[in-house]
């Protein structure tokens, strides 16, 4: 189970379900949505297995996704 942070705006489940897609299996995907719009920018990834996540962090955290680098 994954956190990330600093989301764009305007990110829905499946953008964020495909960007992490390119490093293994989505299990599950979900942008917690909040009447805070800053709060709103933070999700939660569920991959398929433990080397499939570390993958993820390791080329995603940091990553400019839409003009905002995302924290994994």
């Amino acid at each position: 189970n994954l956190y990330v942070l600093n989301l764009p705006l305007d990110a829905t489940t499946d953008q964020l379900a495909s960007l992490f897609s390119s490093h293994g299996t989505v299990v599950h995907c979900v942008i917690l949505a909040m009447l805070d719009a800053q709060a709103r920018r933070r999700g939660f990834i569920d991959m398929s297995s433990p080397v499939e996540a570390k993958e993820a962090i390791e080329c995603l955290n940091g990553y400019v996704w839409n003009g905002y680098p995302i924290e994994v």
